[in-house]
């Protein structure tokens, strides 16, 4: 419900009854010592930013329900990482938002540490989905902003992904919503300020977990091509589209999609729930001229029922392919790159019909 700065003023003697944010550390398990900021608004949104892995958020909750996947593994600190190959997956505790980069995404590879004019190293490697994620930030500012009636909640950090003659990739990210909104926003800028031209590769893996992932849940996107299936996919035409409950044995599978952007050349994404007697869901809205492929990751086993959804700047090729391609972004020292990330909550048969109609919309005028 909305609220104006009288109301605030008038109804409470601080701002915590209404919602805000506050500062707290995890203390126990492997997630001791982790740094968090919590959210709350009026209007049953409750969600955690990690300051010790890249301001990412972990659980998100609306009305109680939650809408973010978490792993077994809880918010392992980062000091507990294990980067080469598939080690990543030891701390991925999942989460709504994990970040992948700033310099690498995917799969874990080798290529040529050809700019950094170093000579004792011509070759790096990869581990799956780069460093960024378990970077600890610096917390620069949390708190409430107000203007007029609008109470803005916010967290500001700063993430460091350097190393002493090699890249020096600053990610400087601003996670906000409103007292009385229902969305999370990022706004994410990522500055070279090493010395020699550095790639940059970003990857936003957004999980999805039960109960608002449901066999009665929908996936609504502007998809224009479906580019690549795993040899796990079926085959079906809307395969892609459905889900079905938790099956023991189920093997992951992944997709690639070329999406249509709407006129504000933003692309909306949306998981819809059909399944209570008021239906909800999310929608993603992410810049397509930024973000050009989208991949969708299912894995819809017993105790690991995820739907990934991920804009990406690079496709599946890799960073030794996208160099072939000249697909693979350098950023030039002291050059930016600026992202705008929004996920909004809807519910009732007459939001979920709107942005499903949206989405159909910009599909048909895609194909005409």
């Amino acid at each position: 419900m909305s609220r104006t700065r009288a109301d605030w003023i008038r109804c409470v003697g601080h701002l915590q009854q209404w919602g805000g944010t506050q500062l707290v550390t995890l203390g126990d398990g492997a997630e001791r010592g982790v740094r968090v900021v919590e959210f709350r608004t009026t209007e049953g949104l409750d969600f955690g930013v990690v300051v010790d892995r890249a301001m990412d958020v972990l659980w998100c909750r609306h009305k109680g329900r939650s809408l973010a996947w978490h792993s077994p593994t809880g918010a392992v600190g980062p000091w507990y990482r294990e980067p080469a190959g598939l080690g990543f997956l030891r701390s991925f505790g999942g989460g709504l938002v994990a970040t992948s980069g700033l310099d690498h995404i995917l799969f874990p590879e080798e290529d040529a540490a050809d700019t950094y004019n170093y000579p004792g190293r011509d070759r790096t490697a990869y581990g799956l989905h780069g460093r960024i994620s378990n970077t600890p930030a610096v917390l620069r500012a949390y708190g409430e902003e107000r203007v007029g009636d609008v109470c803005t909640l916010y967290a500001d950090g700063e993430v460091r992904q350097a190393g002493a003659l090699a890249e020096n990739l600053v990610l400087r990210r601003r996670v906000s919503t409103t007292l009385d909104g229902r969305f999370i926003r990022w706004d994410d800028t990522v500055t070279n300020e090493g010395h020699y031209p550095t790639p940059h590769m970003l990857l936003y893996h957004i999980n999805i977990g039960a109960p608002l992932l449901d066999p009665a849940s929908e996936l609504v996107a502007p998809i224009r091509e479906v580019r690549f299936a795993t040899p796990t996919a079926s085959g079906e035409p809307d395969e892609h589209l459905r889900f079905h409950e938790p099956r023991a044995g189920f093997r992951e599978q992944a997709f690639s999609h070329a999406m249509a952007a709407g006129p504000d050349g933003r692309v909306a994404v949306a998981l819809l729930n059909n399944a209570d007697p008021v239906p909800w869901g999310m929608v993603l809205r992410y810049e397509g001229d930024k973000f050009p492929y989208f991949f969708e990751w299912r894995y819809l086993d017993a105790g690991t029922y995820v739907l990934g959804l991920e804009p990406s700047t690079n496709g599946l090729t890799g960073r030794g392919g996208a160099r072939e391609s000249g697909e693979l972004t350098f950023l030039q020292s002291g050059e930016t790159r600026v992202y705008h990330v929004e996920i909004q909550i809807v519910e009732g048969q007459v939001e979920c019909d709107r942005i499903r109609d949206e989405i159909t919309q910009t599909r048909q005028d895609a194909t005409q």
